[in-house]
């Protein structure tokens, strides 16, 4: 489940937001060698967990994934730019069928910065919950 809410994200960034021009990545940013630097701004995502909701009867269907989004640019603003239309873009699907899986919601549950001082980019990181049925 944790790899379906992965790409689901990925899809929905990919698909929605246009100013990234496609550049969305599973883990980490890839670089570029010599000195022609990260095209930018890009987005990266990977599963930080995958909780599942048991009862005495057992498994009850429902997962709750944690999904990590890196929102990556040259300024410390244009990665939260960035970060807030991802925020809104995926906050807003409720009750969503995807592939036969049904998402009750996303929500944004953490938000952070990192500089990374070899690329010299920034990123705005927002972790996400899904919730998930239909297993």
């Amino acid at each position: 489940m944790g790899k379906f809410a992965r790409h689901y994200l990925a899809d929905l960034i990919y698909n929605n937001i246009s100013r990234i021009s496609g550049r969305v990545y599973p883990g980490y940013y890839p670089q570029k060698a010599g000195n022609e630097g990260p095209v930018l701004p890009a987005v990266t995502y990977s599963e930080i967990s995958n909780p599942r909701t048991t009862s005495k009867a057992g498994n009850t269907g429902i997962s709750q994934p944690r999904v990590q989004i890196r929102c990556i640019d040259k300024l410390n603003s244009g990665a939260w730019d960035l970060a807030r239309e991802v925020e809104e873009l995926l906050s807003s699907r409720r009750n969503y069928n995807y592939n036969g899986i049904k998402i009750s919601r996303v929500r944004c549950v953490n938000s952070t910065e990192d500089f990374d001082e070899d690329l010299r980019v920034w990123s705005a990181i927002l972790d996400f919950i899904l919730e998930i049925s239909n297993l």
